[in-house]
């Protein structure tokens, strides 16, 4: 399209520009600075070249990057179509690297489009060279007709002035050229005059055939000639030439060309350091783990390099010239661009953390940002290098919270620690005050039956705190050990009702079993030892908090699921603390716990219990209203044997006696308090004879001399010869000898090697003098 009307000093100017308000601003710009020109606007390739084939320009202005087409091409077109046509590239986005190519291939110059202000001086400058160079090419023609006039004056222009002939048969040779022609090729004008030779021998053998295949090409084309080329001459270093020339057909046929050589050695090697530190520096930028761009004044990336196209899933391409909007979501893009402005308005390196979203979602990175200077000192712009540290930001979380749980924990221990002092000094301050009290001589009977009654509670209550710290422990090293068997439930649950009904009685608090009807004759197969204990310990603390209502428990069978419960009506537990309820060195609230005895591990070892069985537990409460335990097992029956589908303790009588008086039992202990122990509750119980052995040696000895002897009660952990290695040596010589294994071992495993060893029965020390003296009715026929 014509900006303005023609008149003979009119500068007619061809602008290739794909952005309407570039151009618009570039034509201002320039009407401005007082020229009067004709622009034609061509946004795309197709209009460049008909506009090139059927006007004649003074100048061609081009972007560097349009769609489908470069300044670079736009160049070479104009060239080939008007060759010596001034040719500036105005862009925004061309780079150094870029400029040097189009400088390289015949651009006059070129111009940032945020340097708009200066494009009138550059074009004036460009006409003024344009003008010059015809100027000289013209005094150049008048002077090969005064030879010797023409010689002073080449003495003075650098490099050196040729005539160059391609004959008609395809032969070459220079004319005429100027004395320069030694001091550059190594010969005379006068060597060249008829063959080209001379000149051929000289040039770099790599850039000899591009050489002449250029000539060929401007032969052909008429097009003008320019090339860079190296020569080495003998015993000297390698220089690099540049020719240029415009090509004439003469009347032969021949083809002639005027131009001039110039050593650019000098500007080679700059431009190769260039080059190589260019290379560098993008091998740098490309091979980063490290985001790294350029933007200009506007915003608009000048630099995207590998990393920042991985992480946004954008290619260079897409990005180039264009600002965060085009990257990133609006208000990311938003962000980034006022704190790129603040960078470049402060004129200092910043270091900020900032979120993004790519495409791995929020992302934070470090960034470091500072501002780029022109020449002339000015900001033209800012660099960027961000780097991912989300995974160190994580890092420094999980370290905090580490922290924050060691903490915890310390304090949680330190509670536990204190608890269990307490539940251990409580009851053995009761077993040592009443023990002391029981020695008086003055204590009336009815007493002395009360401080026993209290020794004996206290010695329960501190024999609970420490199974509670051992199965804690078992479960802490992963040795609690499984083991199932086929047993009817419903027999389990009245059996924990006739254990746990006085305690509620005592409280007034009612105790209700819950079952659904097709599942009072179930059996199943499980480790039946830790259903038990896990119930009763959801009933044994359902009991220590609830004050009145009731208690009910049960179960149900759901998606192949044993689905046991424990409701209460107690104090229940606030919905924050729930989750920390079956913490192992967790209570609801410690301190405030202290109004029921107990170790605080009952619920964390029921949920490593319930775990290890395949199951999970949970609970249900809300504070003030009461609580519901529950928890799930897998489902699985099994054949039943009758022994498996009796209860698993029996009843016995208080102060239960026996006459034993024409039986003698052997006692294997070397602890003397125990044998004491053992011999005057079945002296005054059953009024047996006692025999005792203080080891294994002593034992299997008096076995094998008193055959009076119908039971052993064997100690496990004896000096000298232990009661496994004895119980095995009896049963060498005798099956049938009833053996019970009395011990301190309280491992399952320990009870599993005593039964493998021989025993016929184990019991675990402290024992109850009831379940003893029961235990021993059976055993001895």
């Amino acid at each position: 399209m014509n900006t303005q009307s023609e008149n003979k000093n009119t500068l007619r100017i061809l602008h290739l520009e794909d952005v309407h308000r570039d151009a618009e601003l570039i034509r201002e710009r320039l009407i401005d600075s007082g020229l009067s020109l004709q622009i034609d606007w061509a946004s795309n390739e197709k209009e460049f070249i008909n506009f090139l084939e059927n006007n004649k320009y003074d100048l061609i202005l081009a972007d560097y990057l349009l769609p489908g087409f470069d300044g670079l091409a736009a160049l070479r077109l104009a060239q080939s179509h008007s060759p010596g046509l001034p040719f500036i590239c105005v862009s925004g986005v061309i780079g150094e690297e870029n400029a040097v190519e189009l400088l390289k291939y015949g651009a006059t110059d070129y111009i940032s489009k945020d340097r708009l202000n200066n494009l009138p001086q550059v074009i004036r400058r460009a006409l003024t060279e344009v003008a010059e160079r015809r100027a000289r090419e013209i005094a150049e023609a008048a002077l090969w007709d005064r030879d010797l006039q023409f010689q002073k004056l080449s003495a003075s222009v650098p490099g050196m002035i040729y005539q160059f002939t391609r004959r008609p048969d395809g032969t070459y040779c220079m004319p005429f050229s100027t004395d320069a022609i030694k001091e550059m090729f190594g010969c005379s004008a006068r060597d060249v005059r008829e063959d080209f030779s001379p000149i051929t021998k000289v040039i770099f053998p790599e850039d000899l055939d591009k050489l002449m295949a250029s000539i060929e090409y401007s032969a052909k084309h008429f097009t003008e000639w320019s090339h860079e080329y190296r020569v080495q001459l003998p015993g000297q270093s390698i220089k690099w030439f540049l020719g240029k020339s415009t090509p004439e057909k003469l009347a032969d046929g021949s083809v002639t060309w005027y131009g001039f050589n110039t050593d650019i050695t000098e500007r080679k090697k700059a431009t190769e350091v260039q080059e190589k530190t260019l290379s560098l520096l993008n091998s740098i930028t490309e091979n980063s783990t490290d985001a790294i761009y350029i933007k200009d004044t506007q915003g608009r990336y000048l630099l995207f390099n590998k990393e920042s196209a991985r992480i946004t899933g954008k290619t260079p391409e897409e990005v180039l010239g264009k600002d965060d909007y085009s990257v990133f979501p609006p208000d990311d893009a938003k962000a980034l661009i006022e704190r790129d402005k603040r960078v470049m308005e402060s004129g200092e390196v910043k270091t900020y953390e900032e979120v993004v979203t790519t495409i791995q979602g929020p992302t934070t990175y470090l960034a470091n940002k500072g501002p780029l200077y022109d020449i002339e000192g000015k900001v033209s712009g800012m660099f960027g290098i961000s780097r991912d540290i989300s995974k160190l930001k994580q890092r420094e979380q999980e370290m905090k919270k580490a922290k924050e749980h060691a903490e915890e924990s310390d304090r949680l221990k330190s509670a536990f620690l204190s608890n269990m002092s307490h539940e251990i000094r409580t009851p053995m301050n009761s077993i040592v005050g009443f023990s002391q009290l029981l020695s008086a001589k003055t204590l009336a009977d009815q007493e002395r039956l009360e401080y026993a009654k209290i020794i004996n509670e206290s010695c329960r209550r501190l024999l609970n705190t420490i199974n509670d710290i051992l199965d804690i422990s078992r479960l802490d090293a992963g040795q609690t050990i499984i083991k199932r068997k086929t047993f009817q439930i419903n027999k389990l649950l009245q059996e924990l009702h006739h254990v746990h009904i006085n305690a509620f009685m005592q409280k007034k608090i009612e105790l209700r079993i819950k079952i659904p009807p097709a599942l009072t004759s179930l059996v199943i197969f499980t480790d039946e030892q830790k259903i038990y204990q896990i119930l009763n310990n959801l009933l044994s603390n359902a009991c220590k908090f609830t004050e009145r209502g009731y208690v009910e428990y049960g179960l149900d069978l759901i998606d192949n699921n044993l689905e046991f419960f424990v409701k209460d009506t107690g104090i229940g537990v606030a919905k924050e603390k729930q989750e920390f309820i079956f913490g192992r060195f967790n209570q609801e609230d410690i301190s405030d716990s202290r109004a029921h005895e107990g170790s605080g591990l009952g619920l964390a070892i029921t949920k490593g219990f319930v775990t290890i069985l395949g199951g999970k537990i949970w609970i249900e409460s809300q504070r003030g209203v009461g609580s519901t335990f529950k928890f799930t097992i897998p489902f699985q029956t099994a054949p039943a044997a009758l022994s498996d589908l009796a209860p698993r303790t029996v009843s016995v009588d208080n102060q239960m006696s026996l006459d034993w008086s024409k039986k003698t039992i052997l006692i294997a202990e070397d602890e003397i308090s125990n044998f004491l122990l053992l011999k005057t509750i079945l002296f005054n119980r059953t009024n047996a004879e006692i025999l005792h052995a203080h080891n294994g040696y002593e034992a299997l000895e008096m076995f094998k001399n008193n055959m009076k002897i119908e039971l052993i009660l064997m100690d496990l952990k004896m000096p000298g010869m232990d009661g496994f290695t004895a119980t095995r040596k009896i049963r060498e010589t005798n099956q049938k000898i009833p053996i019970l294994a009395l011990s301190a071992y309280s491992q399952p495993e320990d009870r599993e090697k005593a039964i493998q060893a021989g025993c016929n029965d184990f019991i675990n020390k402290p024992f109850e003098v009831e379940i003893l003296l029961k235990v021993l009715a059976k055993t001895i026929k």
